[in-house]
């Protein structure tokens, strides 16, 4: 149950920071090495999908400095080498 509180007090930080465009990614990834570099793939392809969401709506300059925060995290390969049951990355202007 402490991991319940700790998720529930962290969105209540959270929310009176948050501003749109406000974009949660949420996969699962892989305890072990030669798995876990799928994972990096298949999060890069969800970065992919945020930005065709993203150009519906906002422009491209906008779009391509928000997503630099994902891309940043995808090219973290002492971060991949060390993923465990899943991953959650929430971004927006104010959050980094």
């Amino acid at each position: 149950m402490k991991t319940k509180s700790l998720a529930s007090e962290l969105i209540q930080e959270l929310l009176p920071v948050a501003e749109v465009p406000c974009i949660p990614l949420y996969m699962s990834t892989h305890r072990s090495h030669l798995e876990n570099k799928q994972d990096t793939i298949r999060y890069k392809n969800l970065i992919k999908q945020v930005e065709e969401s993203l150009t519906e709506k906002y422009p491209t300059a906008e779009i391509l400095k928000f997503l630099e925060r994902f891309e940043t995290l995808a090219s973290d390969d002492e971060f991949w080498n060390h993923t465990s049951k899943g991953l959650a990355v929430l971004c927006s202007p104010k959050l980094s």
